[in-house]
């Protein structure tokens, strides 16, 4: 790998912005796993019906949330668990995304771009010599 191709401490550079992008991911996965816990704890103490599933989304994304911390974490290790934990749930996130824009939600796409950044960093030929 040459210098061009690294920045600081061998990380390749596409890996260094994925994982800001992962950080971005991270936050909002938690904001929002927070969120939906809280409504479905609202909804139930007010005899709503779907407060199991708000509650069922909420430890969901949470859990997104922390598989991109381990991901994120043995990134820059090399550790060779990290990428495809990373591309499994990048993938999942694109999936939803998909099914989100055929709904019409537009705003997807920005999820989806965001992934496939994620994605093509991940695949590149530097980071499978970083995991290698």
């Amino acid at each position: 790998m040459t210098k061009a191709q690294t920045a600081g401490g061998g990380l390749p550079k596409q890996l260094k912005m994925a994982l800001g992008f992962i950080a971005l991911q991270i936050l909002l996965n938690l904001f929002a796993g927070v969120l939906l816990i809280a409504l479905g704890n609202d909804e139930a103490d007010h005899g709503g019906d779907g407060a199991g599933t708000l509650q069922l989304l909420g430890w969901f994304t949470a859990l997104i949330a922390l598989a991109l911390v381990a991901g994120a974490v043995g990134t820059p290790k090399g550790l060779s668990w990290a990428r495809p934990t990373v591309l499994a749930v990048e993938g999942l996130g694109v999936i939803g995304s998909l099914f989100t824009l055929f709904s019409g939600n537009v705003t997807s796409l920005a999820g989806i771009a965001i992934a496939v950044v994620i994605i093509r960093a991940y695949v590149s030929p530097e980071a499978k010599a970083h995991f290698a």
